[in-house]
């Protein structure tokens, strides 16, 4: 899941919501993106409790972004066009 999140500002920040993430599942795969603003998590973890966990800890979860280039059977791998090149 991809999540847009404000108020994220510095490393002391992506370090909050990555902590506020490993809380629920240690072993979720999470990256900051402070430019864009976007929190994405690979785990076991329901998108509510992402959200509330992050929203813990003062941060406002305001959106989730649908992302399809990197999903199973979207055809696309994350290169440009889905080719093997």
């Amino acid at each position: 899941m991809k999540l847009v999140v404000e108020g994220m500002t510095c490393g002391h920040c992506a370090k909050a919501v990555t902590g506020a993430i490993h809380g629920l599942d240690s072993d979720a795969e999470v990256l900051v993106d402070l430019a864009a603003g976007t929190v994405r998590i690979d785990g076991r973890i329901r998108q509510e409790d992402a959200v509330q966990a992050i929203q813990d800890r003062g941060y406002t979860v305001s959106g989730i972004v649908t992302d399809t280039m990197d999903e199973p059977g979207s055809g696309r791998s994350g290169s440009c066009c889905g080719c093997s090149n």
